[in-house]
């Protein structure tokens, strides 16, 4: 019986890549492009989500130039960045934000005002699990789920106008949309 010298082993081994090492850089390599794509992904559907906002102010000010040109350079600036102030005219507010969900006209006091509520709407999903017997009065036993959608409705911006201006505004979230 012939036992091999313990470092002639060794020298026969590492002459070859092991199977486990070959594909271990193997997969190494696999991982780090796939960060490298998913960081790439990532950065462009940020880039493209923030975009969105923008590119719908951008279309409304090309829709309504005459309107956009007529406003002061600083109005001009807030409603490029989606934002309004106080004392800016309606049609501003509309570029800025866009149409209003809603809109409602009353008087007050002081005279007649304008409001325009701007909601988000979020869906939720629902469910639940049930079961027992006599369901609704059957002779019926059962477990079962239930699945479903419901949408959650939030205010998120209102403002108020008088003669066609902003005399009052408030907003939880920018509703540049």
């Amino acid at each position: 019986m012939h036992v091999p010298n313990p470092s002639q082993f060794d020298k026969a081994q590492t002459k070859q890549p092991r199977h486990w090492e070959l594909n271990h850089s193997l997969i190494f390599d696999i991982g780090r492009d796939m960060k490298i794509h998913l960081i790439a992904a990532a950065a462009l559907t940020s880039l493209f989500l923030s975009s969105c906002a923008t590119n719908q102010i951008q279309k409304r000010i090309s829709n309504n130039l005459d309107i956009y040109s007529e406003l002061s350079t600083e109005d001009q600036n807030l409603v490029q960045s989606g934002q309004i102030k106080k004392g800016m005219p309606k049609k501003a507010v509309f570029i800025a934000w866009g149409n209003p969900s809603r809109s409602a006209k009353g008087q007050n006091q002081s005279g007649p005002f304008e409001k325009w509520y701007y909601y988000q709407h979020s869906p939720r999903t629902t469910g639940g699990i049930y079961g027992g017997y006599g369901y609704y009065g059957y002779d019926h036993y059962g477990i079962g789920v239930n699945r479903g959608t419901s949408y959650d409705t939030e205010l998120i911006a209102q403002v108020e106008f008088r003669n066609e201006r902003v005399i009052s505004w408030e907003n939880s979230r920018n509703p540049r949309r």
